[in-house]
């Protein structure tokens, strides 16, 4: 299960708010993808993220293996409460971002070298001590970044649970983050919508277009 949300403006009551667009998508035991469904909320909280893994397993959603997600507090509750004991993979790219916000412009190729030698370890053992060497590294250079890789290091690893043929796609987000982008392109002509529907109608359609695209190409073999 990949989840990942972007924000619309959308007018509400003579005024104009940001509105969460939530997307899941799932890839099945046959290795193929397919967009699980859309839902327009207030925000990313628990309670809001908690409603759509409800529904989904009302659906019928059953089996999961593995969560790809950011590490939004109201998601990582509502992924706890409705899919225990599942891998948790948190994506790798946003951690990376996380970690070049935390240190200065000098310091920023050192770290893309160290997080690099992180993720693209062969092994989850490999990995572990690249993290480690790169803590080491950086506690005096860019201490922030080795305080976060200690405390949320290990989150990124739960991708090596899977065959190493499916890694390199299962440790991001990047798939939802290319098609949010393709949902931008397309909702910005709008700038704001009238109402909550007629955001989630264009957002649906445009889903379903790339749905019907995915259902032809194997994703994972």
């Amino acid at each position: 299960l990949i989840v990942d949300a972007r924000y619309e403006k959308v007018r509400r009551g003579g005024e104009v708010v940001s509105q969460g667009v939530l997307v899941a998508v799932g890839v099945s035991a046959t290795g193929y993808r397919e967009v699980l469904g859309a839902w327009v909320a207030d925000s990313e909280s628990e309670a809001s993220w908690g409603a759509v893994f409800g529904e989904l397993k009302r659906r019928g959603l059953h089996g999961v293996r593995d969560v790809v997600s950011d590490d939004h507090a109201g998601m990582m509750k509502a992924i706890g409460r409705h899919f225990q004991n599942v891998v948790w993979q948190r994506c790798q790219v946003h951690l990376v971002r996380n970690a070049l916000s935390l240190c200065g412009v000098q310091q920023r190729a050192l770290v893309l070298r160290l997080m690099r030698t992180i993720t693209e370890s062969p092994t989850r053992e490999a990995a572990m001590a690249a993290m480690r060497q790169a803590i080491a590294e950086l506690e005096k250079r860019a201490p922030k970044v080795a305080r976060l890789l200690e405390e949320h290091g290990e989150e990124i690893l739960g991708v090596y649970t899977l065959p190493e043929v499916h890694r390199k796609r299962m440790r991001t987000t990047n798939l939802l983050e290319r098609q949010n982008q393709e949902l931008k392109r397309r909702t910005r002509v709008v700038r704001v919508f009238p109402n909550e529907q007629s955001c989630l109608r264009l957002v649906c359609a445009l889903l379903m277009e790339s749905n019907q695209e995915w259902m032809e190409r194997l994703y994972l073999r």
